[in-house]
């Protein structure tokens, strides 16, 4: 009868994996590794074991040295570093030209890649969302890196992950791929949305498809349908003269929908973005439902690069003094509790299509006669007052924003969120187009109070102004905890000295 062998000294220990060798299987002595696929050490293609004398047992390699002859062969079977570097050097002009490339075994080169995702406008016109929501949409074709070429690699380990990168520093931010499995060094940089939309324009060509195709479509991906949706940027075509005179300098745009949804629906939207506005700043910005910058909430989801938004004209009051205020709130300097004040309660409603505007944003909505320009309801015409605010007269700003004020001339900040949907939706408050009652709740609300500097800032400028570790960049404190956490260790504290003071008064006793 054969003599059977310990299983550790059957295979070479190049093949062998520490699971396999923990549960001490026995198996007949072998000079080749076993071809069953339910060896979880076997790889296929893998090189020939050594051969082993007869009547010896094989020798044993340590666990370092195993280690170091598996990456050896890993590169030695990829591609020569000459080719890498011709292969890194030409996705560097990709990356330049903003095209996002992929490697393909085929061509053994790179090759424009074609599964950016999209969306299907009412005309047939199709829209690619953002790269920061690639990742709930979905991505049906992944990229590949050229170590994919290797039979070794998994071919798992080359697919390329999508996420944010920030080693650019200062705080700048952009969307890239890589395959972070084995810490890949060809990194393919994603456009923004804008220069996604020309490349995606000129690969892809405007297809017909039925409004019911495109909610489905939208709804399967987890967005709302697309049919009552539309960038409130979008016209504002109202039913009087004045109207008619606004809607003829824009013959591009679409006709307008309606921005509610239904009337008990925003008032639910509105009251849970103002319910945050009582909590400390560490309960606004963990349970605001603006706090997710990757997917936004439905009051602003007309705001966010997700719905492939138009690109944004009416820029008038952008260098106002509100406007200037508002970039400044909307970046990591921040602005003064005092000038946030004045700012953002320099809101105005329209009681005609019942929208917020700015001061300014609401001088130009108003028609020359007086009322709305673009009601909700057309039999009715709403006369609204004009407002009085100490940020209304131009000529006499409040001291808090004079800093804003045209006549200091202020530059804008350096960091500025152009892509971001409190952007967006701060340009449209501050302009005659105007944005729902949630949407404004929702912005008015996603704000943070530094205790360092004592800025008032934006969720996405308040996310600069902070380090990896939470800790504000001016030195102060940290982030106030929640008002729940403080009031448990009030009554600790107080429990602590009622029962210090019930000992010594037994001691007394």
């Amino acid at each position: 009868m054969a003599k059977s062998l310990p299983s550790h000294r059957t295979r070479p220990a190049l093949y062998a994996s520490r699971n396999w060798l923990t549960h001490h299987r026995r198996t007949p002595a072998s000079s080749s590794p076993s071809k069953s696929l339910c060896d979880s050490y076997y790889v296929d293609p893998s090189p020939r074991p050594r051969h082993e004398r007869h009547g010896e047992f094989p020798m044993m390699l340590p666990d370092e040295e195993a280690v170091a002859k598996e990456a050896d062969l890993l590169f030695l079977n990829d591609l020569t570093p000459f080719r890498l570097q011709q292969l890194y050097a030409a996705l560097q002009g990709h990356n330049k030209s903003h095209t996002i490339s992929t490697y393909c075994e085929d061509a053994k080169d790179w090759v424009p890649w074609t599964g950016i995702p999209f969306h299907t406008q009412l005309d047939g016109t199709r829209v690619p969302y953002a790269a920061s929501s690639w990742e709930r949409v979905g991505i049906q074709k992944p990229l590949y890196c050229p170590h994919v070429s290797n039979g070794f690699r998994p071919k798992k380990d080359c697919e390329m992950q999508i996420y944010r990168d920030s080693t650019l520093g200062k705080g700048k931010e952009r969307w890239v791929a890589r395959a972070r499995q084995h810490n890949c060094r060809f990194m393919v940089v994603i456009p923004c949305l804008d220069s996604l939309k020309e490349v995606f324009t000129k690969r892809n060509k405007p297809v017909s498809t039925s409004s019911s195709q495109t909610s489905t479509s939208n709804i399967s991906a987890g967005l709302p349908p697309s049919s009552p949706l539309v960038t409130p940027s979008s016209s504002r075509t109202g039913n009087t003269a004045s109207s008619s005179r606004l809607a003829a300098s824009s013959p591009s745009r679409r006709p307008r929908l309606d921005n509610f949804y239904d009337s008990d629906e925003i008032l639910e939207r509105s009251d849970l973005a103002l319910k945050t506005a009582w909590m400390s700043s560490a309960s606004r910005l963990r349970y605001h439902p603006a706090n997710d910058r990757e997917w936004p909430p439905e009051a602003l989801y007309h705001y966010h690069p997700i719905s492939s938004p138009d690109p944004f004209t009416e820029l008038g009051l952008a260098n106002s003094m509100i406007g200037m205020a508002m970039k400044y709130f909307n970046s990591p300097e921040g602005i003064s509790p005092t000038a946030h004040h004045l700012a953002f309660s320099a809101s105005t409603l329209c009681t005609g299509c019942r929208n917020q505007f700015s001061i300014d944003g609401f001088r130009q909505h108003i028609a020359p006669e007086g009322y709305c320009s673009n009601p909700k309801f057309t039999a009715t015409l709403v006369y609204t007052p004009p407002p009085i605010h100490p940020a209304a007269d131009g000529n006499k700003p409040p001291h808090a924003l004079m800093e804003f004020h045209p006549s200091s001339n202020p530059s804008p900040p350096e960091e500025t969120f152009e892509d971001s949907m409190i952007t967006r939706a701060l340009l449209e408050w501050n302009s005659r187009i105007g944005i729902p009652q949630d949407a404004w709740d929702t912005v008015a609300t996603a704000r943070v109070q530094c205790h360092g500097c004592n800025r008032v800032r934006s969720f996405d400028g308040d996310a600069m102004h902070r380090d990896v570790h939470g800790l504000p960049l001016c030195g102060g404190p940290p982030m106030d905890r929640d008002d729940d956490e403080d009031d448990e260790d009030e009554d600790e504290a107080h429990d602590e000295e009622a029962h210090v003071q019930g000992k010594g008064k037994g001691r007394a006793i």
